[in-house]
């Protein structure tokens, strides 16, 4: 959109020190609003400075320990007839012009809840990445009826309910945090400010549910198991899902009531919860998680397939990105481990890399398996070539692209000729998307067959059994000579190494 057709939308925001953050955010914003205000509560860096070169209002003003004072001092100065609450770690991600103009010509609605993915860790494009889905009301009518409400974890959606009579709807757009990832947190001091703020204001209103589940989230993340509990546990019984949590409420009653080691009870909220929202993946999987605890193998892997059935949560739920999915997938791969099922357990780890190719935790339970049946051998073939199909036409960074290759080459050393051959020429073109040539990474593989030797040896680093993966070395192309290198160092023949 040109500058002068951007929507009537004034973008508001309250900031303090955000000078990492900022410009990124308002970057974001800029196509979709036509007049940005920033509050500033006291930035001792360049905050101000930079979303004045971006073109914002920047008013200053005391930080009084008080987030919806602030947000609604900010909201205050916006003269457009829409208003957009973004933070300095939100991003807001495209939208399609058609869809936003849409949204704001709807007459009979007065604010919407937007999506908010918070990121909560990062371990590289392929890692483990944990992210929690929220629905908040973000975009809302300039309107002097709504307003926040709230000393901590404040909130306007319930202001937009009675203004529009109808709880705001929840529309496809998708606002992404990255305030909640432990570097972030760590350098904010994030928990110390929120439990203060909320001490002073449960000193006043000790039986208020909003912030006795906030309480109860904070000591949650804190890893303070038993005060989740105690702030959380008598919401259990006052709430008709009037503040649209209860559901989470027993979600994350069941995680600290688990990890107190409570498993009873852990399970009984879950069950509670599953009851009333038998739509919710994440509660099927915190059951399956107590199950597992409580070494019942075949109930955990019941439990995970219907969490499966029920799919990725609506968007009205508090979700851990891949509940229902590959998260669950990966947790019944684990349940057949335990059952000894293992070509099962192969199927779930490879339907998981279907919903995300490089989920590194999958990969490696894939190859373990591997060592122990070689019947998966297929299972492996297939994924490997949908790895190497997702990463050519999708991935763009170098690193990723050659940590999959490497995947790929040690998954490769476990291959027998026939899957080596039918995978060779779809690694060669791994290989030239991450910009290095099939011969480095075999010589990648080769040093390592060079390292279970040593170990084999007692002249390397230790490994676990060094002298099983001469059954592996045996199935690779060019690996024979290393076998019986492995049988020479052993001092045994080959096929009594096979046989232990």
């Amino acid at each position: 959109m040109e500058r002068d057709r951007r929507p009537c939308v004034s973008l508001c925001m309250i900031v303090r020190d955000e000078e990492a953050f900022i410009e990124d955010c308002i970057r974001s914003a800029m196509p979709y609003v036509s007049e940005i205000i920033v509050c500033d509560t006291g930035s001792q860096d360049r905050t101000p400075e930079i979303a004045e070169g971006l073109g914002a209002q920047v008013v200053r003003t005391e930080w009084n320990d008080h987030f919806a004072e602030a947000r609604n001092l900010s909201i205050a100065r916006a003269s457009q007839p829409w208003i957009l609450v973004l933070d300095a770690d939100e991003r807001l991600e495209p939208v399609k012009e058609a869809k936003w103009s849409g949204l704001l010509a709807a007459e009979e609605h007065a604010g919407y809840c937007v999506r908010l993915v918070s990121q909560l860790a990062r371990a590289g494009e392929d890692g483990d990445e944990t992210s929690v889905t929220d629905a908040v009301c973000r975009l809302f009518r300039n309107d002097p009826r709504i307003r926040f409400e709230g000393i901590i974890h404040e909130e306007c959606a319930t202001a937009v309910a009675a203004v529009q009579g109808f709880a705001p709807a929840i529309v496809p757009v998708t606002v992404r945090h990255e305030g909640y990832r432990a570097n972030v947190i760590e350098q904010r001091r994030k928990p110390e400010r929120n439990m203060r703020l909320l001490t002073k204001a449960l000193e006043k209103e000790p039986a208020h549910a909003v912030l006795r589940y906030a309480a109860g989230t904070e000591m949650l993340g804190a890893g303070r198991w038993l005060d989740a509990v105690h702030w959380l546990m008598p919401l259990t019984e006052q709430l008709d899902d009037q503040y649209g949590f209860e559901s989470d409420i027993r979600l994350k009653l069941s995680h600290a009531l688990r990890m107190a080691g409570c498993l009873d009870e852990a399970a009984e909220q879950a069950l509670a919860g599953i009851r009333r929202y038998p739509d919710f993946a994440d509660l099927y999987d915190a059951l399956a998680e107590v199950r597992m605890e409580q070494d019942d193998a075949a109930a955990a892997l019941a439990t995970y397939e219907q969490s499966i059935a029920a799919g990725e949560a609506a968007p009205y739920y508090s979700s851990v990105e891949g509940a229902g999915s590959y998260r669950s997938m990966c947790g019944a791969g684990a349940a057949c481990e335990r059952l000894y099922r293992w070509r099962e357990a192969a199927a779930y780890y490879a339907q998981a890399l279907q919903a995300r190719p490089g989920l590194e935790r999958a990969w490696t339970r894939l190859g373990l398996l591997m060592q122990g049946d070689s019947s998966i051998e297929p299972v492996v073939t297939e994924a490997l070539e949908r790895l190497v199909e997702a990463s050519v036409t999708s991935v763009k960074d170098e690193a990723a692209l050659r940590r999959r290759q490497q995947w790929a080459a040690e998954l490769l050393l476990q291959l027998g000729c026939d899957s080596a051959g039918r995978l060779h020429h779809a690694l060669s073109r791994l290989a030239a998307a991450a910009g290095m040539p099939l011969e480095e990474a075999e010589d990648q593989r080769n040093r390592k067959v060079d390292d279970w030797l040593a170990a084999a040896r007692g002249d390397g680093a230790p490994l676990p059994s060094a002298l099983a993966f001469a059954a592996l070395l045996r199935k690779a192309r060019a690996a024979a000579p290393a076998a019986r290198q492995l049988r020479l160092v052993a001092g045994k023949p080959f096929e009594r190494e096979l046989a232990e």
